[in-house]
């Protein structure tokens, strides 16, 4: 357990939406889907073994199976409480009735193994739900994919100070790192720090979603910063920065403006893309999907689950879709809400320099497999954020489309499942 979550322990809440995000741990041994054909079945096959060799002693196996026994039972559940949620606001959308929403939920939670949130946030209801599932890939195979497939680059992306210098050696256009914060550092290093007279983004470096994001606007007239009504030089900064590193890992980055072509969906906040690459270290990078991520109102953050929404590239036409949100409630967004701008069918011409980026980026860690890269598009230019090792599902995205299924299968047919990386849960 993380001091995070003594200090924060969770709700009945969230222990709800933790439930909503189950999956099926033994997916193999009793799917109909097992025998079936095509190279999206095959790979789920080789998730399921690479999963069963992970649990290393017998005691871990046994455990593995109750698991998969009681699955029916906490599927049930979690489909309940999906359901129940999302249904009504899903039929806004596509029209899709809440007994077929039922239905499908069923067909996808006991037929395949899948968590039902992923359901609703992946826009099966709004998908042609038979080809869909032919195609399916779920966020946790990908998980377990990840862990078995990438290297030792893995490391160096996700430290985030290695990640900036190796980028930069490369010429790579990254915002920079101004400090990282966490318990371990002490009071000392801020001491000393001289926190530079610029807009600031203050970023946990463990949590996803966009939580606990803080932007602090610098005014210099009267030499502070300020961040949702408060106020505060530099001597209360530094107190709050010492604050927050006694609990979480943070980091301090430059606040960042949009540049012209995109700063229409955003009424202040940063606009972000996030490009998924795959590479299997045998060609060349591929890039396999693009959204794009806008903050609604005011909020810090950009992500659909969290005051944002998101819309995918289509990276064939170069032509956004409509945009999604999670926060209050489901929504699709063929404007934007709060400036009106289109975004449905809107076309992003510069979209060849931003997938170059993602590709020249990923080629400098060849032995990962798969990297979700977060880039902003400045007025100077495209500036990598991160990248991202885990990315995600985002609506619209079904793997069985794309190369990475092909090129998984091909890695792991090379390397042998004993071969691959394992982690034992």
């Amino acid at each position: 357990m993380s001091l995070r979550d003594v200090l924060h322990p969770m709700t009945i809440r969230e222990r709800l939406e933790r439930l909503h995000r189950s999956h099926n741990t033994i997916i193999v041994f009793w799917y109909p889907w097992y025998w079936r054909q095509g190279e999206a079945a095959r790979l789920r096959q080789w998730v399921s073994h690479l999963e069963w060799m992970s649990r290393r002693s017998l005691l871990a196996k046994v455990r593995f199976i109750c698991k998969a026994i009681l699955w029916p039972l906490v599927a049930g559940l979690a489909l309940i409480f999906a359901w129940r949620r999302y249904a009504k606001e899903s039929v806004l959308i596509d029209d899709r009735s809440m007994g077929r929403q039922f239905w499908e939920l069923c067909v996808f939670t006991f037929w395949y193994g899948g968590s039902p949130t992923e359901y609703y946030n992946r826009g099966m209801f709004n998908e042609d739900f038979p080809s869909v599932l032919r195609e399916f890939i779920s966020g946790h195979e990908c998980v377990v994919l990840a862990n078995a497939l990438n290297g030792e680059g893995e490391a160096g992306i996700k430290n985030k100070g290695q990640f900036e210098s190796i980028c930069v050696t490369a010429g790579v256009p990254v915002v920079p790192v101004l400090c990282s914060l966490k318990p371990s550092r002490g009071e000392a290093f801020l001491a000393d720090f001289e926190i530079p007279r610029v807009d600031l983004f203050l970023k946990p470096a463990h949590r996803d979603r966009g939580v606990g994001i803080e932007r602090w606007d610098f005014d210099e007239s009267s030499d502070s910063w300020s961040f949702n009504g408060r106020v505060l030089p530099a001597g209360g900064l530094r107190a709050h920065l010492k604050e927050v590193a006694v609990t979480d890992a943070y980091i301090l980055q430059q606040a960042v403006s949009n540049h012209s072509s995109v700063a229409c969906f955003s009424l202040s906040g940063a606009v972000t893309f996030r490009v998924v690459t795959v590479c299997d270290g045998l060609s060349e990078p591929e890039v396999i999907a693009a959204y794009l991520a806008a903050p609604r109102g005011h909020t810090v953050t950009n992500h659909e689950g969290n005051g944002g929404m998101v819309a995918e590239l289509d990276i064939s036409t170069q032509r956004f879709g409509a945009a999604f949100s999670d926060t209050p409630y489901v929504e699709k967004h063929r404007n934007h809400p709060d400036t009106g701008a289109q975004i449905e069918g809107v076309e992003f011409a510069d979209w060849p320099e931003l997938a170059a980026l993602a590709v020249r980026t990923h080629a400098l860690f060849s032995d990962v497999f798969s990297v979700g890269w977060d880039v902003v598009y400045t007025p100077e230019g495209f500036r990598l954020l991160e990248g991202n090792t885990l990315w995600g599902m985002s609506p619209g995205l079904f793997l069985g489309r794309t190369c990475y299924v092909r090129k998984c299968l091909r890695l792991l047919s090379l390397r042998g499942g004993s071969k691959c990386r394992t982690n034992s849960q």
